[in-house]
């Protein structure tokens, strides 16, 4: 009887003790104060009315907590957030678990989803997230479930709470910062250093390099003289009949001239300049054109010609009808050959050199004046110069001879066609009178040598300027035609 009784008082306190587990080890399978229980009835769990009040007691801590987090959320500044009602949950976690009671006293499981609804005062999660499927719209509440009516050792459960509402979309992107305006790179500057427009007027001697600037002009010349002399030895009748013989000579001569000018700007007034020049010529002479008797004779010879040097000085400085002035005195040195102290020969009864002299033999002085006009994108020039040829004894029997001075003018235009291109059209012209040999003047011994030039200037790059003219004989006395290029360079 003894034994008996331990067994049973063994079994009663096992069975205690595996009711009390049972609440206990279902409570503790949650991860977020969610207790998961089987669908089973009262007595199978043998649930107790002190199991319930500890769950209930456990929800309402929670939601205690959530309203404490609400309120210290709303008192401090920014703007909308998204939070979650399964604080401490992961986004992974399983919904929540609410205890029901059944008329007939077991329990079931609720289930509330555990969607995110948006509360102020939390900055909105700043990591991107990944995009999700489109979701069903959920309604924005739902009734609360009906209470059970009192049952014996179980009272009734709380109402389950009003679902929660639609998940909101994604947070709208903020608004792009304000850029500040964009600096466009600006177009490569084109090359205007070099002033094609002025460097025409430079070489006209109507515009002078300012201070310190130093230029070195590289220049070649082309002039070819072409002219029929007819010579008649007797005399007319009536100027119809002619009495004696009539000769007809050919002349056909090319000058070619390599220069070097250098300029320098000694103030913003005062410009020096310099030019070295290397002379070719070529002549080729027939006598008696058209007769049994004609003969032809050529020459030709190279070298160093007459070196020459200015210096300008603009005095004043035009505005509006008013122009700007520039002076200049020049002097020619005679360190060419003379064509008095080449050789001669006879040919066809007529003495002709043996070799081409490449200067003129005498000194030269000259002065000039430049006035010049703008109106952009125009430039109006026009000059006037004297020129004094020293006399000189070359010796041979020639005695004392003077050259005969000159009067030389130039005007034209430069127009501008674009910030690289210009162009000049220009006349320039020079009377030289007759000179005479032992105070005896020597008929036949004046020309008149004018010509119209046209050129252009083409800007390469800062500092270099392509030059180019054509010009064209008005004259006898001056070439048929003539061909200039230059380069000058500006340091």
């Amino acid at each position: 009887m003894t034994s008996y009784t331990r067994l049973g008082v063994s079994l009663i306190a096992l069975g205690i003790v595996l009711a009390a587990n049972s609440p206990a080890r279902a409570q503790g399978n949650g991860q977020s104060a969610a207790v998961r229980v089987p669908d089973l009835t009262m007595q199978d769990v043998g649930v107790s009315f002190r199991d319930l009040v500890v769950v209930v007691q456990k929800q309402q801590a929670e939601i205690d907590a959530l309203k404490r987090r609400l309120q210290a959320l709303e008192n401090r500044p920014g703007g909308p957030v998204v939070a979650s009602t399964t604080p401490q949950a992961d986004a992974g976690s399983a919904p929540k678990t609410l205890f029901k009671s059944r008329r007939n006293g077991s329990i079931i499981q609720a289930q509330a989803p555990a969607a995110p609804i948006e509360l102020p005062g939390e900055a909105a999660p700043e990591a991107p997230q990944p995009p999700q499927a489109p979701q069903q719209p959920q309604p924005t509440g739902a009734p609360a479930a009906p209470r059970a009516p009192a049952a014996p050792a179980a009272p009734t459960a709380p109402a389950a709470p009003t679902a929660a509402p639609t998940a909101p979309t994604a947070a709208p992107t903020a608004p792009a910062a304000p850029q500040g305006p964009q600096t466009v790179p600006e177009e490569e500057e084109r090359p205007k250093a070099e002033k094609p427009t002025e460097q025409l007027l430079i070489q006209q001697n109507a515009l002078l390099l300012p201070a310190g600037t130093f230029q070195i002009e590289p220049a070649i010349e082309y002039d070819h003289y072409y002219n029929n002399a007819v010579s008649i030895a007797g005399f007319t009748i009536f100027n119809a009949i002619v009495i004696g013989t009539i000769d007809v000579d050919k002349v056909d001569r090319s000058i070619v001239t390599g220069s070097l000018t250098g300029r320098y700007g000694i103030t913003n007034r005062v410009q020096g300049d310099m030019r070295v020049p290397y002379v070719y010529r070529s002549d080729s002479t027939i006598f008696g054109v058209g007769t049994g008797t004609a003969t032809e004779a050529s020459f030709n010879g190279h070298g160093i010609g007459d070196m020459s040097a200015g210096i300008s000085y603009q005095p004043l400085i035009g505005s509006g009808a008013i122009p700007n002035v520039i002076l200049r005195a020049s002097a020619t040195v005679p360190t060419g050959r003379s064509p008095f102290e080449v050789g001669t020969t006879t040919v066809n009864n007529h003495r002709v050199p043996t070799q081409a002299p490449t200067g003129n033999g005498y000194y030269e002085a000259g002065l000039s004046a430049t006035a010049v006009w703008r109106s952009d994108p125009l430039v109006l020039f026009a000059g006037l110069g004297y020129n004094y040829n020293f006399p000189f004894s070359p010796g041979h029997g020639f005695g004392k001879i003077k050259p005969g001075n000159s009067i030389n003018w130039n005007g034209g235009l430069v127009v501008a066609l674009n910030d690289t291109v210009s162009m000049n059209l220009s006349i320039n012209a020079t009377q030289t009178f007759a000179t005479s040999q032992n105070n005896i003047t020597l008929l036949g011994s004046s020309s008149s040598d004018a010509r119209l030039l046209v050129g252009t200037s083409i800007g390469i790059s800062r500092e270099l300027t392509l030059l180019i003219a054509a010009q064209a004989g008005l004259t006898t006395d001056a070439p048929a035609y003539a061909v200039t290029a230059s380069l000058p360079f500006t340091f």
